[in-house]
């Protein structure tokens, strides 16, 4: 990784609402060349993943877990049925 991407400008004291952090988070990613995120399932992760996908199109790719044991059967239809309705690009390990 060359370089960590900010998404809050260090001059920046208080707080951002959640619509202006959305919007930053998308200007900032919208930046980037292109982006792989792995994705585990969680909240953070899928979030993230939308982001990607939302700014970057097809310059983002979607990587998850899928053979894991400690990965059940539950969550991989969970992270598959969103990675389709997302409708990213994706490589699964």
């Amino acid at each position: 990784m060359k370089e960590l991407i900010h998404i809050r400008n260090a001059k920046e004291r208080c707080c951002v609402g959640g619509k202006k952090k959305a919007r930053l988070l998308l200007a900032r990613l919208a930046e980037i060349p292109s982006l792989i995120v792995a994705l585990s399932g969680g909240a953070d992760s899928a979030y993230l993943a939308w982001a990607a996908h939302k700014a970057l199109g097809g310059q983002s790719i979607i990587r998850h877990l899928r053979s894991s044991p400690s990965y059940s059967a539950h969550d991989r239809t969970i992270v598959e049925e969103f990675v389709s309705k997302l409708g990213v690009r994706q490589r699964i390990h």
